[in-house]
């Protein structure tokens, strides 16, 4: 009887040890979280468990206990695939969708409101969503891309036109300066690289400055 109730006490005071640590992960900022940290330490907790408790593993408390665990091994995968660098908003915006909730992924966001979006019921879209970003020819390529975007975005909002007088009076010719003609020029090659780049995600900015440049070039040439 003694033996059984150490037994008991040792099992309460680990248990209350591992939620406790449980608890502290789900109040991680999600921009703080390691999964990768966070696995093998509930890994390390479940090996403890299995080993040196004694007292009858059939109760419902050591198999509640057990199976929160097995929970987290499964989820902590999950998380080191979110936190990947190349999860972009839409993305984000995808799998929120697939599990019909509404979060922002802020610098407040928590853990715990990330595992609330029942990531192993969407272990399959998780897996497919981070599978294809996180490929880093398919990464490296989109973040190239995006780059680019900026890099035309600035470069017209910068670009310097010149008025020439024409031989007809009161009538000015609109021209690039001859820097900004041949940057067009290859910036308009650019973009339709682009455009059938099978990378592409973002068609809808780079539709809107190819019609731009294309439209400039009429206009001035």
């Amino acid at each position: 009887m003694e033996d059984e109730l150490r037994n008991v006490t040792q099992f309460w005071n680990v248990a209350e040890s591992m939620l406790h640590q449980i608890e502290e992960y789900r109040g991680l900022l999600w921009q703080e979280v390691d999964g990768v940290q966070i696995e093998i330490a509930v890994k390390a907790m479940q090996k403890s468990l299995q080993k040196d408790i004694k007292m009858d593993k059939k109760t419902d408390a050591y198999q509640g206990l057990l199976a929160m665990l097995r929970t987290w091994v499964q989820i902590a995968p999950l998380i080191t695939e979110l936190r990947g660098p190349y999860m972009r908003d839409r993305h984000w915006n995808e799998l929120l969708g697939l599990a019909q909730k509404s979060l922002e992924i802020s610098d407040e966001t928590k853990l715990s409101q990330i595992e609330d979006l029942n990531l192993l019921a969407l272990q399959g879209a998780v897996e497919e969503i981070t599978d294809k970003v996180g490929r880093y020819t398919y990464a490296k390529q989109e973040e190239a891309i995006e780059k680019n975007l900026v890099l035309l975005t600035n470069t017209w909002e910068a670009a310097l036109f010149v008025l020439t007088p024409a031989r007809e009076p009161d009538v000015n010719l609109l021209s690039l300066s001859e820097e900004s003609s041949e940057l067009l020029e290859e910036q308009q090659m650019l973009v339709q690289n682009m455009m059938v780049s099978k990378y592409v995600l973002i068609p809808c900015s780079i539709d809107i400055i190819h019609a731009e440049c294309s439209g400039l070039n009429k206009a001035v040439y």
